[in-house]
């Protein structure tokens, strides 16, 4: 597609970075998760990737400091955040098996269960988009947004996670 103008070209940009702002906004705008606040559901979500990603310990769970480092918080804020999930019994804490002065945290079943559901809302909304725009509509803007995720990437100094 050619644009004729610089004022045309202008235009669509705008309305681009508009339309951005409003899948951002859409995004940022988190609603609470049953009884969780969207950021203590984020960081329930990020413990089970963790734990299902760690192999052998995934029945004993991960050290915090791994939690911290995957999801950039400090130590504070991950024992504060912790802490809110043990008592709504979402997570669990128990000692290292091989060291005991090492805090290992695991999603309990709850939290599992509530990670899956959440998944699959999720996973239901998209294929309720496939199904609104089409397979062809959807493959394109699937193409049409890997495109722009790289070149934000490369232009924008854009932290861009590999799919």
């Amino acid at each position: 597609m050619t644009i004729a103008s610089e004022e045309g070209r202008r235009k669509l940009a705008r309305s681009l970075a508009m339309s951005f702002g409003q899948l951002r906004r859409a995004a940022l705008s988190g609603k609470a998760v049953g009884d969780l606040r969207p950021s203590e559901f984020q960081f329930l979500a990020a413990l089970d990737v963790l734990c299902a990603n760690s192999g052998d310990e995934r029945k004993r769970g991960v050290k915090i400091s791994a939690v911290c480092s995957a999801f950039r918080i400090t130590q504070a804020a991950a024992t504060h955040k912790l802490k809110v999930l043990e008592e709504k019994g979402y997570a669990a804490r128990t000692e290292s098996a091989e060291d005991k002065r090492v805090a290992l945290v695991r999603p309990t079943a709850a939290g599992e269960r509530l990670v899956a559901e959440q998944e699959q809302r999720f996973l239901d909304l998209f294929a309720g988009l496939v199904e609104h725009l089409g397979e062809a509509d959807s493959a394109r803007l699937e193409t049409l947004l890997q495109s722009s995720l790289r070149y934000f990437a490369e232009r924008g100094g854009l932290t861009v996670e590999p799919s």
